[in-house]
């Protein structure tokens, strides 16, 4: 795929070119196959999590460009309005337009730690860990927009929020959470602030963290930023339960893909990676690939991106 593609998608998301490069290899080596024996090729795609569409849609866009092969896409996120995000995207996509190739695709509003639910065979699984750009911009509390409430549900159908964890929890479960989930630097002093501050007034949004946060780094010579970036990180991990479910789609990645099926995961932190790799079970590590030069270039967001790619 071509930086003029990349550059085509509005919201990028990461390592696109190297997703999309993996299930062109896999779907030409399937067609080449079933032409062989004069049989019709088809193959089944999950997105584990669709976001702003970026992989969904530009997986289209090279596979459809592939003679003789059905494409069968299900997308899944636990945000409803991705859905309609896509269907939009879809209808603005003048490359499905000018092709005949056959394509489907179906949404499931569910979390990928369920994905063995959906009962199906898949040749490809993806999941990209990051957040998407609506995410960041929205008023949960994602982002250091201080209006923001301190929400960070995923799904707003959760009880907790990252509130109720700041307002609530002790201070050994404090330093835990943010030792565990971010290696936080001074994570008891920072526990033991939060338990001080809270005291005289509750936390109710971002902009109650990060006051805390900036006197905080200042105090202990550290760099405010990403310790703002840590905290949130291990806020966002505990509200959503994010290692535990992306333990069970590595597990439930060896049931539901085909033999030889590949599944991608692109992560952004240590953490991520030690859930795959720790999780892999049956399934194959082939390699771990990097942002290419180029895409570091018109994408910040892929800097701290490594792409996961798996075989069943």
């Amino acid at each position: 795929m071509s930086k003029q593609i990349l550059e085509q998608i509005k919201h990028k998301s990461v390592l696109t070119e190297k997703v999309v490069d993996n299930v062109v290899r896999y779907a030409k080596s399937i067609v080449a196959a079933n032409n062989a024996v004069k049989t019709q090729s088809m193959i089944t795609i999950i997105d584990a999590t669709l976001g702003s569409g970026g992989h969904s849609l530009a997986l289209l866009q090279e596979l459809t460009k592939i003679a003789d092969l059905e494409i069968n896409l299900h997308v899944i996120d636990l945000d409803k309005s991705a859905e309609k995000r896509l269907q939009q995207r879809l209808e603005g996509a003048k490359f499905l337009k000018q092709v005949d190739r056959k394509y489907s695709y179906k949404f499931h509003h569910m979390n990928f730690a369920e994905i063995s639910q959906l009962g199906l065979e898949a040749d490809i699984l993806i999941a990209d860990l990051g957040l998407s750009h609506e995410q960041y911009g929205s008023s949960q509390g994602f982002g250091f927009n201080e209006n923001s409430s301190l929400d960070m549900r995923l799904n707003t159908s959760l009880g907790v929020t990252a509130a109720d964890l700041l307002n609530a929890l002790g201070e050994n479960e404090l330093n835990k959470m943010f030792s565990e989930y971010a290696d936080i630097k001074f994570s008891r002093l920072l526990a033991q602030e939060f338990i001080k501050t809270r005291k005289i007034a509750l936390f109710k949004s971002v902009k109650d963290v990060t006051n805390l946060l900036d006197k905080f780094a200042v105090k202990n010579n550290l760099p405010s930023k990403k310790l703002k970036r840590q905290v949130f990180q291990a806020l966002r991990i505990s509200v959503n339960q994010e290692y535990q479910n992306l333990k069970e789609l590595v597990k439930s990645a060896a049931q539901i893909l085909k033999p030889k099926g590949i599944a991608q995961i692109i992560t952004f932190h240590s953490g991520e990676e030690k859930q795959v790799v720790n999780s892999l079970g049956k399934l194959r590590l082939k390699r771990v690939e990097l942002p290419s030069p180029e895409e570091l270039k018109i994408n910040s967001r892929a800097r701290s991106a490594k792409l996961y790619l798996l075989e069943n």
